[in-house]
């Protein structure tokens, strides 16, 4: 395994951590709908980079734009 290889592998791995963090976020629910809010928010500023970082890692851009 070459560095660069290792260092796309590390990226990715961090993406997917990333939006699943996110993701946990998102679909937590408290109760207390003032906390909801501010939790889904912070979820989504998560989420959206960590699935671009996966669509990216995946190289599923370059394929739709082929398309």
């Amino acid at each position: 395994m070459d560095s660069e290889q290792l260092q796309r592998t590390i990226l990715f791995v961090f993406f997917v951590v990333l939006a699943g963090l996110g993701l946990k976020l998102i679909l937590r629910r408290t109760g207390n709908y003032d906390v909801d809010f501010i939790v889904k928010i912070i979820g989504w500023l998560l989420f959206i980079p960590g699935a671009w970082g996966i669509i990216e890692s995946l190289h599923l851009i370059e394929i739709l734009r082929k398309l």
